[in-house]
């Protein structure tokens, strides 16, 4: 069962990632009509969406299964994606970006935490990490090809690559629901969220390792989601033709796959001086 489990995961990870409309998003957003201040502000909705809903929505996957967590998460995600499809202005983007928090937060951890339950139910939890690698690769690999594609499509019509991504979670939600989802591993008894919430936030406020972790895992979020339209509006600046849009953005994903690849052997090298 694991077997045939984890090969529908390394699917669903590749159709996960098929973001078409990723290289030109942001442009799509100035080009009907959004300012940059606009565009921030939509980006700003987002990470305090993400942030809102990380914790009921964890709640739903703990209570009703990861599987179904990242089915209404995928449902979300297309439902953000035709938003956009359809947009003529501000009010579409944020309702969009709303959405697709929702779907961001439903989706986080509960694939990961999927994976393991394949490997705790036939007791290869030893292979996490390796299994992980793939997927990593894999993430990487599709969002390059991706943004290949999708540079070339918005030539011809920048709405057709939300139309695409939207289509392909559609795929993705089918694969999902012909999974099996494995043993979580941990105790049958419902968590008291409230409490883990309150005890959590007297933790980080009372631990200046936590807070500052926090704080510096919060600032890569943040930077690393408002590079994005800062990086298309360059490339606008720069005068690069729009096909080409796919090509820079390929060379990002493919920069951090080989980050992903090395990412260990730099620990284990270096770890020690850091």
């Amino acid at each position: 069962m694991v077997l045939s489990n984890i090969k529908k995961y390394y699917i669903y990870i590749v159709l996960s990632n098929l973001l078409f409309c990723a290289p030109i998003m942001y442009l799509f957003f100035t080009n009907i009509g959004l300012t940059f201040t606009q565009i921030f502000i939509c980006e700003t909705i987002f990470s305090i969406g993400v942030a809102i809903f990380e914790v009921p929505t964890g709640a739903i996957a703990d209570r009703f299964g990861r599987k179904l967590s990242l089915v209404l998460g995928g449902i979300a995600i297309i439902i953000a994606n035709l938003l956009c499809a359809l947009a003529n202005g501000f009010g579409f983007i944020v309702l969009s970006q709303i959405v697709l928090a929702l779907g961001m937060a439903l989706s986080s951890g509960a694939d990961t935490a999927l994976l393991y339950s394949f490997l705790v139910t036939e007791k290869r939890e030893a292979e996490f990490k390796h299994h992980q690698g793939i997927v990593m690769l894999l993430s990487f690999g599709s969002m390059s090809f991706a943004a290949l594609v999708g540079g070339l499509i918005a030539v011809h019509s920048m709405r057709t690559t939300f139309v695409l991504t939207a289509a392909v979670f559609c795929l993705f939600v089918l694969v999902l629901l012909t999974m099996k989802e494995g043993k979580s591993g941990s105790s049958s008894e419902v968590p008291n969220y409230k409490k883990i919430v309150s005890e959590s936030f007297f933790l980080i406020v009372r631990s200046n390792w936590l807070l500052w972790l926090v704080l510096f895992a919060s600032t890569i979020l943040v930077s690393f989601r408002l590079i994005l339209p800062v990086n298309q509006t360059y490339l606008t600046d720069s005068h690069l033709p729009l096909a080409y849009f796919g090509v820079a953005a390929a060379c990002f994903y493919l920069a951090g796959a080989i980050g992903a690849k090395t990412a260990d052997w730099f620990s284990k090298k270096f770890g020690q001086y850091i």
